[in-house]
């Protein structure tokens, strides 16, 4: 059995992501919505699901700075009346019927609940509240013909990079995964400003991604780690994080609002390297990653120095080596 204190350098990779709406997983996939890139979690540190490091295994393809990565895990589908009735539209007289050509603007419901858009260049959209602001989603279309122009499908965001917003112009089923940013929460289905369109489309699906972040940079190597041999003195409590309170009349009132993992051992003859990063690391309460390892098997947890000076005497009579106390806390 082998333990590891750090980022176990040149096993793992990581990238730093921020604006999560959802805690990661070990074990689960995640995907690079632009690179396409994938991935296994291994561990992840961070304060939250707002920002931190997922540490990754098993990478296929190249992810991208500023990206959105996410869990291939999905909530229910969220979009109502799919065959187009009763959307909110720009214009009354759009769902009449028309010849391809016609100068009116129309989007119309053809059999199986396929959609039409045409238009001559008039201003047309149908839109469906759908959004909750700055959440992840996953949009696809399946566009069956195309005679002319470009469907647009947004969130009222602008065309900036991971907004909800895509131009579609040739057939095919089309994914578009984004973030909600706009003023307005609506699904919006139009044709693109100053062109004629006309296009028939189908199966259109919007369900909303459980966990997600912008990747903050690219994927980096891991820090330097060390390999640490506890004596005897080996502890590992789950401690309890609760409140308590007694009644007047004497009755016990326990709370519990969750519970973390307190690491503690000794450690001899540790190398004058080894005690100089160990206590940088203290020093600066760098987030950790401590592995257990055993039979092909890793255990890894998210963890921080605590205590005192954890490497901090000399292993008399020798002036080479040094001897501490560890305390972690997982987080």
């Amino acid at each position: 059995m082998t333990y590891s204190l750090g980022t176990l350098a040149a096993v793992y990779q990581y990238l730093k992501f921020d604006s999560g709406t959802g805690f990661f997983t070990a074990g689960n996939t995640i995907i690079g919505a632009t690179s396409g890139a994938t991935a296994t979690i291994v561990s992840v540190i961070g304060r939250g699901e707002a920002s931190g490091r997922v540490y990754l295994t098993d990478i296929v393809g190249t992810f991208q700075d500023n990206e959105i990565i996410y869990e291939s895990a999905l909530g229910g589908e969220l979009l109502t009346n799919g065959n187009f009735t009763n959307w909110t539209d720009d214009n009354p007289d759009s769902w009449t019927v028309v010849e391809v050509g016609d100068a009116t603007s129309n989007i119309t419901e053809n059999p199986g609940g396929q959609c039409q858009i045409i238009s001559d260049g008039t201003h047309v959209y149908i839109t469906q509240d759908i959004f909750t602001k700055y959440s992840f989603y996953k949009v696809s279309i399946d566009i069956k013909t195309v005679t002319d122009g470009t469907l647009l499908i947004h969130d009222n965001s602008g065309s900036d990079a991971n907004h909800i917003y895509a131009t579609y112009t040739t057939t095919g089923v089309k994914t578009l995964i984004g973030q909600s940013l706009g003023v307005y929460t609506g699904l919006y289905i139009q044709r693109l400003s100053g062109n004629s369109v006309n296009m028939s489309f189908d199966d259109t699906s919007v369900k909303k991604i459980t966990n997600a972040a912008l990747a903050n940079g690219i994927l980096q190597d891991t820090e330097s780690a060390v390999t640490l041999v506890p004596d005897y003195s080996y502890k590992s409590p789950e401690i309890k994080i609760e409140s308590k309170s007694r009644t007047r009349a004497g009755k016990l009132y326990s709370t519990k609002y969750g519970s973390y993992k307190h690491i503690s051992f000794n450690v001899d003859y540790v190398s004058s390297a080894t005690a100089a990063l160990v206590n940088s690391w203290w020093e600066t309460d760098t987030e950790l990653l401590f592995f257990i390892t055993s039979g092909g098997t890793t255990e890894t947890h998210s963890v921080m120095l605590q205590g005192e000076t954890p490497i901090g005497g000399f292993n008399a009579p020798s002036i080479e080596y040094y001897r501490g106390k560890i305390n972690l806390e997982t987080y």
